[in-house]
């Protein structure tokens, strides 16, 4: 699950094995939207706890959290580990498991897909077909007609001028100091990613 653009599968393995794959993956999410009491208390509880675990610990080098903070300086959608340890203490078992069908099931998407490799085009268009249809709507849930628009482009920040963000190591006494420079000019475009 992709919580800032929708949702997402990826399916990946020999291409005679892709079909059963997509119809097993399927039935396990209709399975599981479909039945709020599937997880039991213990183990969400489990879960929420490696979660808060892991965004309490700072095990990577300082510059791949400087990379995320800068990222979340200049992409939409994103947050910082003290914002989603806030929000983790108003998850509720069974906020978790309506989500899917809360947050994204009932509202409109849009479907993008991408097939590679010496698949078949067939198979490939029975794929997509097979996830477009296949995901059930939950019980509990009703389809909204809400107008909008599927965004296609996450935006970014355009900056007018030099930005300085410091912030300390989350390490604690690490001596590895970090320094990211970014340098924009507008939104990127292919003919400058090619020559860059």
């Amino acid at each position: 699950v992709d919580t800032v653009n929708g949702l997402t599968f990826v399916f990946t393995g020999f291409a005679p094995a892709l079909s059963r794959l997509v119809e097993t993956t399927l039935g396990e999410v209709n399975r599981f939207n479909s039945n709020l009491t599937l997880t039991r208390q213990s183990r969400f509880q489990r879960i929420v706890r490696e979660v808060r675990e892991d965004f309490n610990s700072y095990s990577e080098m300082p510059v791949s959290y400087a990379l995320t903070d800068r990222s979340i300086l200049l992409e939409a959608g994103a947050h910082s580990r003290a914002e989603t340890l806030a929000a983790l203490d108003d998850v509720t078992l069974t906020g978790a498991a309506s989500s899917v069908g809360d947050l994204l099931l009932r509202l409109p998407m849009q479907l993008t897909a991408l097939a590679m490799g010496n698949l078949d085009q067939d198979t490939a268009q029975y794929i997509v077909n097979h996830v477009a249809q296949g995901l059930e709507l939950p019980p509990n849930v009703t389809y909204t007609h809400e107008q909008g628009e599927v965004r296609q482009n996450v935006p970014i920040v355009r900056v007018t001028g030099p930005v300085e963000v410091r912030i300390q190591n989350p390490r604690e006494n690490d001596p590895n100091d970090v320094t990211v420079v970014t340098l924009l000019n507008g939104v990127s475009t292919i003919e400058g990613q090619v020559l860059l």
